[in-house]
């Protein structure tokens, strides 16, 4: 191919990109890379807790010993903070042949609960290893396969399409679009209330080049580092130093409800509500 880089020789096109997603000024991004040695790719996780000023090291989502594929992944973002990325994954495959029916692939995904700063263990999202789909229609070029999967979320799930070759067509495997949802939380389990601890939180905002800009201050935390919290959701974990300024990016009329817990817990501070009235 020309332009594009593919998989399986010129088959599945494919270049790395995977999907951002936002959310409270934090901004996430998953992608693949070739991986070590002879691993023709991983799927890697990075987070922005500064409006995409800058970014954390990445993080491998697939945690497979194997050698094998894992290749486009995509992203989705729930309003409470839940997270999910999907890819292809060949660690269960035995062979791959375009509109071979030999198992070859599984669509594989990892889920967060806290706006990206953990992530559960990666799990089988797909209910069959699908073969490699064939795509004998000689009007569509070959290497067309799975370039525009993206994630999505609404309030109860996330929404994830792929391309899927289970179903066989003269005992060939076909292109078809397969469809899954996953819940935004780990369980229907409420979240804890957060712990009353001895951490005292106060705020002061100002203007800074016409941003909505909060410095936060706080003592009482003994943790080596703390989560701090603007409106429910975790938007930086920071050193435990005593302080924190927040840009938030806006620029007008607006509410924040900030707390700082012990680093990874549920032990928290008192909340503080600042207001920008224009």
């Amino acid at each position: 191919n020309s332009y594009f880089a593919s998989m399986f020789g010129t088959y599945w096109r494919h270049m790395g990109w995977g999907e951002p997603a936002a959310l409270s000024h934090v901004v996430h991004y998953v992608y693949a890379q070739h991986g070590a040695g002879a691993d023709p790719g991983d799927v890697y996780y990075i987070r922005s807790t500064d409006s995409g000023v800058t970014f954390s090291a990445p993080l491998k989502l697939n945690t497979d010993a194997t050698t094998t594929a894992q290749w486009q992944p995509n992203l989705s973002v729930n309003a409470n903070g839940s997270l999910f990325a999907m890819w292809y994954d060949g660690r269960e495959g035995t062979g791959c042949t375009p509109g071979v029916n030999t198992p070859c692939y599984r669509m594989w995904g990892r889920k967060s609960t806290d706006n990206g700063v953990s992530w559960q263990a990666d799990m089988a999202y797909s209910d069959v290893i699908s073969p490699l789909p064939g795509q004998p229609d000689p009007n569509v070029t070959v290497c067309y396969a799975g370039d525009y999967d993206y994630g999505s979320a609404i309030a109860t799930k996330h929404v994830s399409s792929w391309v899927d070759g289970r179903v066989l067509i003269g005992g060939n495997s076909q292109q078809d679009a397969f469809f899954d949802r996953e819940p935004p939380s780990a369980s229907a389990t409420p979240t804890p209330t957060p712990t009353p601890g001895p951490i005292t939180l106060s705020a002061a905002k100002r203007k800074v080049n016409g941003i909505n800009t909060v410095r936060l201050t706080w003592s009482g935390a003994t943790s080596t580092n703390v989560d701090v919290y603007r409106n429910a959701v975790v938007i930086v974990t920071t050193a435990n130093d005593g302080s924190y300024i927040d840009s938030t990016g806006d620029t007008g009329r607006a509410r924040y409800v900030y707390k700082v817990c012990e680093g990874g817990t549920q032990t928290c501070s008192n909340e503080v509500t600042v207001t920008f009235r224009h």
